[in-house]
């Protein structure tokens, strides 16, 4: 291979990749127009739709007259969970709606409810009181989107949610679980 042919073939290779490059570049401003109106961006199971979603359910728990305001006092399990959520975000949004589960069974358990089959997975446990009508439509839907992060966070093969996002899902748990203890 002679210097022009090598010059050739490395004018090849970087031909289209130049191309792709030049038009991002020239499209920047369209692009993060349109980027920044996704409704779900995926990459390597990176969603946005996670943080949307967190951002939905502060609006819904804000506007929620139920809650008492003793969700911003810290404990013991405050301060675990923030660790953890520094080391792994995912791990403590997992530990975070175990509260919320440990808390959907003693609201069964003050109303004498018993779950059938022993199932005391979490559909089953919102269900119930669904059913026997302890909660209302907005907090139910609300259970069930922190469910449904929950499953984005547990089911999710890379560490790809932020310590802030943890947080807020956190502050979020405190304040579903404001509401579970006033019904």
């Amino acid at each position: 291979m002679n210097t022009l042919e090598f010059v050739s073939a490395i004018i090849k290779a970087l031909s289209w990749p130049m191309v792709v490059l030049i038009c991002v570049f020239l499209l920047r401003n369209p692009l993060s127009k349109i980027l920044t109106n996704l409704n779900r961006l995926s990459y390597n199971n990176l969603e946005m739709v996670f943080e949307q979603k967190l951002n939905q359910l502060e609006t819904t728990l804000d506007d929620n007259e139920q809650m008492n305001f003793d969700i911003y006092q810290t404990n013991n399990k405050d301060l675990e969970i923030l660790t953890i959520a520094q080391v792994s975000p995912n791990a403590a949004i997992i530990m975070a709606w175990a509260l919320i589960e440990h808390e959907l069974k003693n609201l069964l358990n003050s109303n004498n409810l018993l779950l059938e089959n022993k199932k005391s997975n979490p559909l089953s446990l919102i269900n119930l009181l669904h059913k026997n009508e302890l909660l209302d439509n907005e907090t139910i839907a609300t259970l069930h989107d922190l469910r449904e992060l929950r499953n984005t966070a547990a089911h999710s093969h890379q560490e790809t949610l932020s310590y802030l996002q943890a947080i807020k899902y956190y502050e979020l748990v405190k304040k579903i679980i404001s509401i579970l203890k006033g019904c």
